[in-house]
């Protein structure tokens, strides 16, 4: 009997250790369907995506529409109905703070309830065959989704909303878009990005080939979107840029302040190189050598490409630069020194074709000759060549450059090889080397310049925290200690909390006073104190005021959750609920129209007025709304004979009995209302139409 108790005790371990049941993945990313009354599991797909874009200051907040489907190509199941199980991670700087679950036609916003109490409800309705969805964070990191039912062959659609941390980089303001959601998908997709104008003003680009291309939303307006592929989800960190007039030197985002306690809230991005750069006024000659090779690199051409506009970017605008890169030979742009502040770099880089393969030895002899009469000239090299792999090869090699070009000019090397891909190893003297890693750090050395590798046994580097380390360098930038101080006009600025971004400090705060504001810093550098002060933004933003709270709260939470005290969670569990910010605490519960009332002053961004494939160009509008009797709403290219399951509802979801006039002008149809009985309120109009869901919003006033 002992026996048997162990072995059902081991058992229980194993069951414990490897459930997925019990949110212990951690980083982790995947998706599948659960039948929860035999705990048989199948992988999933997520059949549609659209990310929605809004910027909030130094934090980008992201709409992600996702449509679970139940299709599996390896497993046909007869099932009535899955759980959805996704498991998916994010930074451990972004927040969610929203959830919806969408349940026939009703969007069913979810509640931020205490974990354990969320949890106990959602299991029981589970165990009714009732429709919930739960999301849970699980670490700093980690999070878990769940939806009931998923019906064999149907579909499920959510909404969650993620503030994805964002610094300026040159005139961007940018984040990676949170596509750790969609890449466990059995089934590979191509999500969507929009930005609506009316939430983002400048202009949008991403770190890849994509380009944006300009559409208009019946009831949202214009707006820019653009589709990734399939290989970029999978493979890329996808970086989302949209620009700003801001410094990334030393910005703010000053935000409207509360009329009764007139304290606002601020974002700031501090990076002490730039701030190093506003006390230096001398210029410099900087060559820039671009040696790209396809087969080492998971780094396409078109991310270097920005990668060196990242560089130059931190350049001063006296500065001046020559570029050289390889295809087939060495090519180089023009032959003179350009001045930064003279050239537009976007245009400059565009001249740029690189190759696939890489010259890096002929192009070194090639820069060094052209340098040879320019010895105060500093040469930057962006490479992923891997082709010196020996201790007598890399020695060798700096020699016959010494030799044919004397002292050779300062020089520094981004070295982005995946040593992933490259194979070949180097020991010397008590470590391990990766491909040209030993070369470059033999010549960077004799040149007093610096090497920094993106990935080796030894270091891991982001493209942001290179290019910082080589302009710092570069700078001779070396201080013993930085401080700031920022403060408004007859104020103080009180509860920061930050982020460390690369190179770049970022930080939430709130303030009391008048604008502007003002940021003063020390530099500590060889016993000496170097103090400068500058005036900030002094323009107040008074949009998204409640994502902005969300953006400081996040902060707060994520501070509190490290410090892992028990009597901190009581007041994490209430700050999480009043300000709708996900927490380790708490848990956003979406249940059915039974039992919570439908959401029908949310805004669907990806329904109305979207293109549809099968029915043409479809886009509702209405006029006048807000209306006082009647209203009429016009819906483009529509067949009246195949609109379905019209109705008017009331805020509370009740359907309202009225008569509707329906006329067909030629491809549009035209609805028009008698509401002189209705009361004063916000109603819904929605409709079927070969098999998606329009509505309209419309307001009696």
């Amino acid at each position: 009997m002992k026996k048997i108790y162990f072995i059902l005790l081991c058992v229980l371990i194993s069951l414990i250790y490897n459930s997925k049941l019990l949110a212990q993945c951690s980083n982790c990313n995947y998706l599948y369907l659960n039948n929860p009354r035999t705990f048989g599991q199948v992988n999933s797909s997520i059949e549609e995506a659209v990310y929605v874009v809004k910027s909030v200051g130094l934090y980008t907040l992201y709409d992600v529409y996702l449509t679970y489907s139940s299709a599996n190509p390896y497993y046909n199941s007869p099932l009535d109905s899955f759980e959805v199980v996704h498991y998916f991670s994010l930074p451990k700087e972004a927040a969610v703070v929203d959830s919806w679950l969408w349940v026939d036609d009703f969007i069913m916003k979810a509640q931020i309830l205490d974990r354990n109490a969320a949890f106990n409800i959602y299991e029981g309705i589970v165990n009714r065959r009732k429709d919930p969805s739960i999301l849970y964070k699980n670490s700093s990191t980690s999070y878990e989704f769940r939806i009931f039912p998923l019906p064999a062959g149907k579909t499920r659609k959510v909404k969650l909303s993620i503030l994805m941390p964002s610094v300026i980089n040159g005139e961007m303001v940018e984040s990676s878009i949170p596509l750790s959601l969609i890449k466990p998908s059995l089934i590979p997709i191509q999500p969507k990005i929009i930005s609506y104008d009316k939430d983002n003003t400048g202009a949008l680009s991403l770190n890849t080939n994509n380009v944006f291309v300009k559409e208009t939303n019946a009831e949202f307006g214009p707006y820019s979107t653009t589709k990734l592929t399939t290989d970029q989800v999978l493979k890329e960190n996808v970086v989302l840029g949209i620009k700003t007039s801001k410094s990334q030197g030393h910005s703010i985002y000053a935000f409207k302040k509360d009329s009764v306690t007139n304290q606002g809230y601020f974002q700031m991005q501090i990076d002490p190189s730039y701030l190093f750069k506003d006390l230096n006024v001398s210029s410099r000659n900087v060559a820039i050598f671009i040696d790209h090779n396809s087969s080492n690199t998971s780094t396409t051409k078109e991310q270097i490409k920005y990668q060196v506009k990242q560089y130059i970017s931190r350049l001063s605008s006296k500065d001046l630069i020559k570029i050289y890169y390889s295809k087939l030979n060495i090519k180089q742009i023009g032959t003179d020194w350009v001045r930064v502040g003279d050239i537009n770099v976007d245009e400059y880089l565009k001249m740029v074709d690189l190759g696939n393969s890489s010259l890096l030895i002929s192009g070194l002899n090639q820069v060094y000759a052209d340098l040879k009469n320019e010895k105060n000239a500093d040469l930057v090299i962006f490479s992923s060549d891997a082709s010196i792999t020996s201790v007598n090869g890399s020695q060798q090699l700096k020699n016959d450059l010494v030799a044919e070009h004397g002292q050779l000019n300062k020089t520094y090397v981004i070295n982005y090889a995946d040593p992933n891909i490259v194979g070949a190893n180097i020991y010397y003297e008590n470590r391990y080397y990766k491909a040209n890693e030993l070369f470059y750090k033999i010549l960077t050395s004799n040149t007093k310049g610096l090497t920094i590798n993106l990935q080796t046994y030894y270091e891991n580097n982001t493209f942001d925290e290179a290019i910082g380390k080589i302009y710092n360098a570069m700078q001779g930038i070396s201080y013993d200690y930085f401080q700031y101080y920022i403060r408004p006009k007859n104020g103080i600025c009180f509860d920061i909390y930050s982020n460390k971004i690369g190179n770049k400090d970022v930080y939430f705060g709130r303030y009391k006073g008048e604008m502007p504001l003002t940021l003063e810093y020390t530099f500590l550098i060889k016993d000496s104190v170097v103090t400068n002060q500058v005036v900030l933004d002094d323009e107040v933003s008074g949009n998204k005021i409640d994502l902005v709270r969300q953006t400081h709260v996040a902060q707060k939470l994520r501070a509190m959750e490290e410090q892992n005290q028990y009597s901190n969670r009581q007041y994490i569990t209430e700050l999480s609920m009043e300000n709708r910010v996900l927490s380790l605490y708490t848990a956003f519960l979406a249940l059915d129209p039974n039992l919570q009332e439908p959401c029908f002053d949310c805004e669907n961004e990806v329904t109305v007025g979207v293109i549809d494939e099968n029915a043409g160009d479809v886009q509702v509008s209405s006029y006048p709304n807000p209306f006082v009797d009647k209203v009429a709403i016009k819906i483009t290219n529509i067949d009246i004979d195949d609109i379905k399951d019209l109705a008017l509802y009331d805020i509370a979801g009740r359907a309202i009995k009225i008569d509707f006039e329906l006329n067909q002008n030629d491809k549009d149809a035209e609805i028009n209302v008698d509401a002189s009985q209705l009361d004063k309120g916000i109603y819904i109009l929605r409709f079927h139409y070969k098999g998606k869901v329009y509505t309209m919003k419309i307001v009696k006033a």
